[in-house]
This record gives structure tokens, sequence and C-alpha cells, in this order.
């Protein structure tokens, strides 16, 4: 089934793209590419110390659930929520591709990064607060450095349209024609 081809698995999120300049080669998994959810470790780092190293309020809580259950429905029918909110909520049963509830789990990591940041921050030097800063930065650009791989791509319109550019303006029609009662609307 659509659903479970294109559900993440848990192991989605220890997976690195294959052209991850510093996971790649121990995190690139045979994962589609739907399921190249790894964040990262700084993220993960940050995140945890803004839960652990604070009692946190209601606001990391928030996110720390919301994540949580962005996560659990990313497994679609490898996850609890995916039966029920199928049968309860009409719109979530046209969802195909619940992989990609990834990029909330990914957005909420990096708000409660941010309170892991936010307290390492705190009550420092300003000069101690841009040399951290700037580390975070050169530590996230060292995590998301990949390298592309581009293929070409035919841009020259196929044969049949220079044909129908000589040919005198009119209609045309592409068979095989569907049902009246099969078109759209």
């Amino acid at each position: 089934e659509e659903v479970l081809q294109f559900s993440a698995r848990v192991s989605s999120y220890r997976a690195a793209t294959a052209g991850n300049w510093l996971y790649g080669g121990r995190f690139a998994a045979r994962a589609g590419d739907e399921r190249r959810l790894f964040p990262g470790l700084l993220p993960l780092l940050l995140a945890t110390i803004g839960l652990l190293l604070r009692v946190p309020g209601r606001r990391p809580i928030v996110y720390l659930l919301l994540m949580a259950a962005a996560f659990e429905m990313s497994l679609g029918l490898r996850g609890y929520s995916y039966t029920f909110l199928s049968g309860h909520v009409p719109l979530y049963r046209s969802l195909r591709a619940l992989g990609r509830l990834g990029i909330f789990v990914a957005m909420f990591l990096a708000v409660l990064a941010g309170y892991g940041y936010a307290l390492l921050a705190s009550g420092r030097s300003r000069a101690l607060r841009a040399a951290l800063a700037g580390a975070v930065v050169l530590v996230l650009l060292a995590e998301y450095r990949t390298r592309l791989a581009l293929e070409p791509y035919p841009n020259a319109a196929p044969p049949v349209y220079r044909f129908l550019a000589t040919q005198p303006r009119g209609i045309v029609a592409e068979f095989p024609v569907p049902q009246p009662d099969s078109l759209p609307g």
C-alpha cells in the first residue's frame, strides 16, 4: 500500500542523504529519498540541553509533545495513530506520503534546539555569545553540507511538437479520449 511505502520508519531518523559531507557514509541508509530524515547531532544535543539542564516551562513541553506527535504520525501504518486518525478525520485519509510529516519533527526540534542555545548563551558576555553563535553556525554548515548529483534534463521539445508546428492552425485531439463520466468535474 502507498501509505506504508511512503511512511517513515524509526530508522529513517538515523538516515542521512548519501551526499552529506559529514554523515553520508555512516548514516546513509538504503532509505528512499522520502525517508532520509536525520536532523543532525547538534540540534539533538541543543534540544536535550534545553530540556534537561533546566526545568522546562510549558512552551518547551508543548513543542516536545508536538514533535512526538509529528514523529508518531510520520510512521503511518507503522505507528499507532494512523488507524484512529484515518477512521475519524476524513482529510487524514487523503495523505499518502506520511514520511513528509518529518518536516514538522525537524521544525519542532529546531525550536527546542533554540531553547538549548538560549540556555547556553544566557548570562554570557557579548563576545562569548558571538563565539557560541559562530560555532553553532559552523557546525550546522558542516552537518548540512551536501553534494548534489546533477543529472542532465532534456529540454528539447519532442518530435511530435516540431511536426505540429509545421501544420496549419487547428484543433489537436489527443487519443484515446476519456469517457465523459470520467472527466474531471
